[in-house]
């Protein structure tokens, strides 16, 4: 075998295991993640939605479970997505349905008084909750 074909499988079998390599971790970021998912349509400035709603334990310290807020159009396309916090039987909690608004607490940040903060998720989404929810999506929630 000349040097130079030796060269060329070196890089080639070095090309497989590089590309091996990233398969196998791309593979690994798939893995989905444990929600209990719930979803309904409803009807919210004028146009129908679907919301989902999922939860999940959480695996940090404390007694706050893990929450997504998905919102989507009819034909499935992601428009939005919040990611907040819930204390398991608390009755702080609050998730409402507006006219033009989702409001939720999120029990991760309180307030002066000791309630959970609100939120507020307008209708109709803009562009930088869709960038922002699909963006997580692609390259953070596998």
């Amino acid at each position: 075998m000349s040097e130079k074909t030796f060269i060329r499988l070196r890089t080639l079998l070095l090309a497989l295991l590089v590309l091996v390599i990233a398969v196998g971790v791309y593979a690994a970021k798939l893995t989905p993640r444990p929600w209990d998912c719930g979803s309904a349509e409803r009807s919210i400035a004028g146009s129908n939605y679907v919301i989902e709603i999922c939860g999940m334990a959480s695996e940090r310290a404390g007694n706050l479970d893990d929450s997504r807020l998905r919102v989507y159009d009819t034909a499935g396309t992601l428009l939005a997505q919040r990611r907040y916090h819930f204390e398991p039987w608390s009755p702080l909690n609050g998730f409402a349905i507006g006219e033009s608004e989702i409001r939720y607490t999120d029990a991760d940040s309180r307030a002066d008084d000791g309630t959970f903060e609100v939120q507020t998720l307008t209708f109709p989404p803009t562009l930088a909750d869709w960038r922002a929810a699909n963006v997580d999506r692609w390259f953070f929630d596998r």
